[in-house]
């Protein structure tokens, strides 16, 4: 019995509720009675202070005139699935879990249950995250510490990061962190839950600006002049780019625009693409290799009208092993 006379079945029930549906009650001491009327809802931050921060929370009864106990869950920071200095994509679901985080600056509405990875850095490195490809409303947020519920302890948060469009929620980090150990919590927005997906990009640090998608280029409107020529080889298109030089580039559009991308000069021959997200391939919207009226191995793209949102411009070379070079890159916006 869970001490509320007459109403165990439906104090258990709220009680699994509570817990994700992942609670079982164990015999613990029984604490002495509470006299009816003491028993008030308490806030989650209320309790985590009861409990300190051991992250062991599940569950807590509170109802008038009954006798409040905690059913104590195994610590999940013990064992995480971890992010190396390869990172990679990884997939899982929130919907059996329990929320058991602590404050978080970003995160609104009611409390969700989340996932946690350990990323583990030997060097000093830029730091890419985030959901694309998720089913919910997520929230991506980093600390140093898993179990505390200390504010300074969080590194860095984010909600609604548009990657895809405004409509997506899906959340994204850009850091530059030092050597160490840090945490990746895999939330949701007021309580949702459901399939994820983590798409991690490690790389050294101060890189160049667009060598990879950690730190993609800002894309302006207008003529922007650079070059692959000290780039690698990261990705490749549907339409080309397979072992040569790339770079990255991260459109932001307020409102629902049409856009045009093309490359007016080069010294190589271009393939041009345009991503919804910047590690997906599968997130492709066009690809382009010699599409240029003007020849000479340029490429374009008529995008028609695109939601407002954030896009992955690639700038990629159409011959393997070739180096790179200069390129002149233009976007029209009407």
């Amino acid at each position: 019995r869970l001490g509320c006379p007459g109403r165990s079945g439906r104090a258990l029930q709220r009680a699994r509720r509570a817990g994700g549906g992942a609670v079982t009650p164990r015999r613990l001491p029984r604490p002495g009675p509470v006299p009816r009327g003491a028993c008030t809802a308490r806030s989650a931050r209320a309790v985590r202070a009861l409990l300190g921060s051991t992250g062991a929370l599940a569950a807590a009864l509170s109802l008038s005139g009954c006798i409040i106990r905690f059913f104590p869950l195994p610590n999940y920071c013990d064992e995480t699935p971890v992010i190396g200095a390869a990172g990679g994509t990884f997939t899982g679901e929130t919907r059996g879990n329990n929320s058991r985080t602590g404050p978080v600056s970003c995160l609104g509405g009611l409390p969700s249950p989340e996932d946690v990875y350990t990323l583990e850095l030997d060097a000093d490195a830029s730091v890419h995250l985030d959901t694309a490809g998720s089913d919910f409303d997520t929230i991506l947020y980093l600390r140093s510490d898993c179990e505390s519920i200390d504010p300074s302890d969080e590194v860095a948060c984010n909600d609604d990061a548009a990657l895809a469009g405004p409509m997506q929620r899906w959340s994204s980090l850009d850091m530059q962190l030092t050597a160490g150990t840090y945490f990746v919590f895999v939330d949701g927005f007021n309580g949702v839950r459901g399939n994820y997906v983590l798409n991690a990009v490690v790389a050294p640090p101060d890189q160049p600006a667009g060598d990879q998608c950690p730190n993609a280029a800002t894309a302006v409107e207008g003529d922007t002049a650079a070059s692959t020529a000290t780039f690698v080889d990261d990705t490749a298109a549907s339409c080309g780019g397979d072992g040569a030089p790339d770079a990255f580039f991260t459109l932001v559009l307020i409102n629902d625009t049409a856009v045009v991308v093309e490359t007016t000069a080069a010294d190589f021959d271009t393939v041009l693409s345009v991503r919804a997200s910047c590690l997906e391939t599968a997130s492709e919207i066009a690809c382009d290799d010699d599409g240029s009226p003007a020849g000479m191995g340029l490429s374009r793209l008529d995008l028609g009208v695109l939601a407002a949102g954030a896009y992955t411009v690639i700038v990629d070379g159409a011959t393997a092993g070739a180096a790179g070079g200069a390129y002149t890159l233009r976007i029209t916006e009407n």
